[in-house]
């Protein structure tokens, strides 16, 4: 009988654990395989599942820490309400040419006003979508002319009261507010981190694609390897980017052009940075303008205005930039300017300088106009045109202008590493009295040309997402057995120089923490080589 029991009661812990792994395991199975979006309608009808899951229903019955992914392309239109997150959650779409999520509005003014996405907390990653068509979340404010309360639409595709969101791989256009950022817009104590992501055609009235604001705890804005273009804050300040008090932004390997703040106290066509602390290393500020030329208010920064900031650029070059006062940079607070161009700015026809207002540090730049800025440093060069090529697709992952044959910026500054395209620097090393080790000054390094007998092969090693990854070897062997290895940049970009013309070559990859369809990848090398990529599975 005491046998029988223990049987009975071995049996029936065994029967329990049994059941308890099956019951994980099924939990397990729904958390990995129910969560996939499978319809573009529209909707909540109580659950997620294989027969229906809109994006919808997926963020609202996702646990945290969950990801979402798609199994349908084409176009989601939003309605009413916004979608909201407030948990740990990653949504990872196609591609942001595969499938977008477009709101009612479609920037015409509905009074359907609607983000695409409220963010009030945890942490979240939107990968490979294109956001567009949002129209913003109302918001009470007071309007500075009256003093009265006013109802105004912030963030057209994304408001965000909290949390930390990274973006990457995604595109957000033509979204719209009538307050503040056309695109995001990022409160108080908020974290924003963009990676290879083109922000375009969005409009507000301050902040045309972003609009940051610290307020009373630290907000954060880190971007690389993005596009900012063709946004408009329509009657205030930052073209593209607003980075305001409590703010700390900073801006790598990125382009931001064309952007402008049209209204009469507009001011920074590129960034408006107040009170804040904004950074820029490696990137372009090209083709911003702000039009206000009357009336009171900034009117000045045609690239970027900085008003009682803290400001540093490094390796960039901002040029073809137009505002009254200032015409690539406006600035009354510090500002610490580092192997930079800032050239061929306009002043329209008021006040022509590149920079208006004093350069508080920093030393190997070419600043063509001096008239209303004063320079530290002793090795700068000025009253000389950069000589630059267009804004154009020089390799990389964003455009950037190309230093042309006697441009008095190549060989000419001090910096290290790689420019804003991935690409070496310094890769001549020339001892000139002038120069610290030779480097260009600006964004782009100009790469020594192949001998006739020799050429290039480069490429990149992205996930399926097309981010880049680091630090990775590759390796080449050419017909002969002889064989060279590299790593992947930062920002995934790899590079042999001085390999024979005219080889069959051999590149092969080797990664612990990725594994890729294609590890092998054979080119013959009659000219150089640029698109020799590797994408990750994972």
């Amino acid at each position: 009988m005491k046998n029988t029991n223990k049987t009975s009661l071995s049996i029936s812990g065994l029967c329990l654990i049994l059941l308890t792994v099956l019951l994980a395991s099924s939990q397990a199975h729904a958390q990995a395989g129910s969560f996939v979006v499978n319809t573009l309608a529209e909707g909540d009808d109580g659950a997620c599942n294989a027969a229906n899951c809109t994006l919808r229903e997926a963020v609202k019955y996702a646990p945290a820490g969950a990801t979402i992914t798609f199994s349908v392309t084409g176009i989601i239109e939003m309605s009413l309400p916004a979608i909201t997150i407030a948990k740990d959650l990653t949504i990872t779409g196609p591609g942001a040419s595969s499938l977008a999520v477009s709101g009612t509005g479609n920037g015409t003014g509905s009074i359907s006003a609607v983000s695409l996405f409220i963010i009030t907390s945890g942490n979240v990653g939107i990968s490979g979508l294109t956001l567009r068509d949002g129209t913003g979340t109302r918001v009470s404010t007071i309007n500075p002319a009256t003093g009265t309360n006013v109802f105004l639409n912030f963030g057209g595709a994304i408001y965000m009261t909290g949390g930390a969101l990274t973006l990457t791989s995604c595109i957000l256009s033509n979204n719209r507010g009538s307050g503040d950022g056309g695109a995001i817009y990022a409160g108080s104590g908020v974290s924003l981190t963009i990676y290879s992501t083109t922000l375009s055609g969005n409009r507000s009235q301050d902040g045309g694609a972003i609009h940051m604001n610290g307020g009373s705890s630290l907000s954060s804005l880190l971007m690389t390897d993005s596009t900012v273009s063709g946004n408009i804050a329509d009657t205030g300040v930052g073209g593209g980017i607003f980075s305001g008090t409590n703010t700390t932004a900073t801006v790598t390997n990125s382009t931001v052009s064309g952007n402008s703040a049209t209204g009469q106290t507009g001011g920074g066509g590129g960034f408006f940075n107040v009170n804040g602390t904004l950074t820029i290393i490696n990137s372009t500020i090209s083709g911003n303008s702000t039009s206000a030329v009357t009336g009171t208010g900034p009117r000045g920064g045609g690239g970027i205005m900085n008003i009682s900031g803290q400001l540093t650029v490094t390796n960039s070059t901002i040029t073809g930039n137009g505002a009254v006062r200032g015409g690539g940079i406006y600035s009354d607070g510090s500002l610490n300017l580092s192997n930079s161009i800032v050239a061929g700015n306009d002043g329209g026809g008021y006040i022509l300088s590149d920079i208006f207002g004093p350069v508080t540090a920093g030393d190997y730049n070419l600043v063509q106009n001096t008239s209303n800025t004063t320079l530290t440093g002793t090795h700068n060069i000025t009253g000389q045109p950069a000589l630059l090529g267009p804004l154009a697709n020089n390799g990389g992952p964003t455009q950037t202008h190309a230093l042309l044959p006697g441009s008095p910026a190549i060989d000419k500054g001090s910096a290290t590493g790689t420019d804003q395209r991935g690409f070496a620097r310094p890769v001549d090393n020339e001892a000139i009295a002038n120069a610290a080790n030779g480097a260009d000054i600006g964004a782009f390094e100009v790469q020594l040309a192949p001998t006739a007998a020799s050429v290039s092969v480069s490429g990149r090693v992205t996930t399926a997402s097309g981010r880049g990854i680091r630090n990775v070897q590759i390796t080449l062997i050419d017909s002969n057995g002889n064989q060279q290895t590299a790593r992947s940049t930062t920002f995934g970009y790899y590079r042999f120089d001085d390999v024979t013309a005219g080889e069959t070559v051999t590149l092969s990859i080797k990664a612990r923490q990725f594994s890729f369809s294609q590890s092998t990848i054979v080119r013959t090398t009659n000219d150089s080589v640029n698109d020799a990529d590797f994408v990750s599975e994972q």
